[in-house]
């Protein structure tokens, strides 16, 4: 029997197991396969890169949109939606060459004026989102024809190029829409964008389906069609994994770990490596007690991390050093 494709993401650490075979097709030149199943907590809220916050609609807006840069293999900031990046000597100047083979969902060309837009729309007094603070050292966005894009600094930010991993948005879809009424454009509900999967159907409180880019500018995308069921909380997606109606859970209770490896042995592969994330306590600092520096200071050096660690996370962890 093939093995399903099961990725058990822990809060500290990662527990994961390798993919099984499906049933397999040919659709445009390119092999795809089957489908896999993603179990997330809550439901989805917005589908607009530059307004949500929130994980599950950050986990459908990664596989429908994409950055000028991306996340490569070995952490470092890689282009992406931009195939060149140069900087002035002082740091101030950045030029991004785009690609000039890639389309939007709705056959469109991506150009410069897209991020141009983008970038705008984040700075704009009447933008209701949260990333206006990345772009704060961009003092102003130039394009020069339709495949480069100039971003003028007021100071050298370091920091910048990994803020701009945030989707790009299109500009032919929103542009009618004040900025002020963005949340309003029925495109966030049925986003286009420029990534691997485009949007399929969503059954609200049950389900969405993407369905793989046939006219994708890179290779694959693999897997013909991804589908997220929503669940009420951990518990009931962990008895969805056991029952196989998932393929992939991204947290699994401490508690639980042992058991579903010695259950699932059988069907799964499972392997222990680092996750790059992170756990902490955030304070209020507003508040009349916590606004104090040295309440806060006590209150951290008073936690035991290690006796965490070794209780509640099973183990699976390692105490961060400041």
């Amino acid at each position: 029997m093939t093995k399903r494709l099961l990725a058990l993401l822990l809060a500290v650490g990662l527990t994961i197991s390798l993919l099984a075979g499906c049933s397999m097709t040919t659709d445009g030149g390119k092999e795809v396969q089957g489908e896999i199943v993603y179990g997330l907590t809550g439901d989805p809220i917005i589908f607009n890169p530059i307004l949500a916050t929130d994980v599950p609609s950050g986990n459908i807006n990664s596989r429908v949109y994409q950055g000028l840069v991306q996340v490569g293999e070995n952490l470092e900031m890689v282009p992406c939606l931009a195939e060149k990046i140069e900087y002035s000597e002082d740091g101030k100047v950045w030029t991004f060459t785009l690609r000039k083979d890639i389309k939007w969902h709705d056959g469109q060309p991506f150009t410069s004026a897209d991020v141009k837009y983008t970038f705008d729309t984040i700075k704009h007094d009447d933008y209701t989102g949260v990333r206006k603070t990345d772009l704060r050292s961009v003092d102003g966005i130039e394009v020069n024809g339709d495949h480069q894009v100039i971003l003028n600094l007021s100071n050298p930010d370091a920091s910048l190029l990994s803020k701009l991993t945030i989707g790009i948005i299109p500009k032919h879809i929103f542009e009618a829409t004040p900025v002020a009424q963005l949340r309003e454009n029925p495109a966030n509900l049925q986003p286009i964008g420029t990534g691997p999967y485009k949007w399929g159907e969503w059954s609200k409180g049950q389900y969405i389906v993407l369905t793989a880019n046939q006219d994708y500018w890179r290779e694959g995308p693999w897997i013909e069609q991804v589908r997220y069921k929503f669940f009420q909380d951990n518990q009931v997606m962990l008895s969805a994994l056991e029952a196989g109606e998932i393929d992939y859970m991204g947290s699994i209770p401490f508690d639980d770990i042992e058991r579903i490896k010695t259950a699932l042995a059988d069907e799964f592969n499972f392997y222990d490596f680092p996750n790059n994330g992170y756990t902490y306590i955030g304070l209020k600092q507003t508040h009349p007690i916590l606004k104090d520096k040295l309440v806060r200071q006590a209150l951290a050096y008073g936690i035991d991390r290690q006796e965490m660690v070794d209780n509640i996370f099973k183990g699976k962890g390692t105490v961060m050093k400041a």
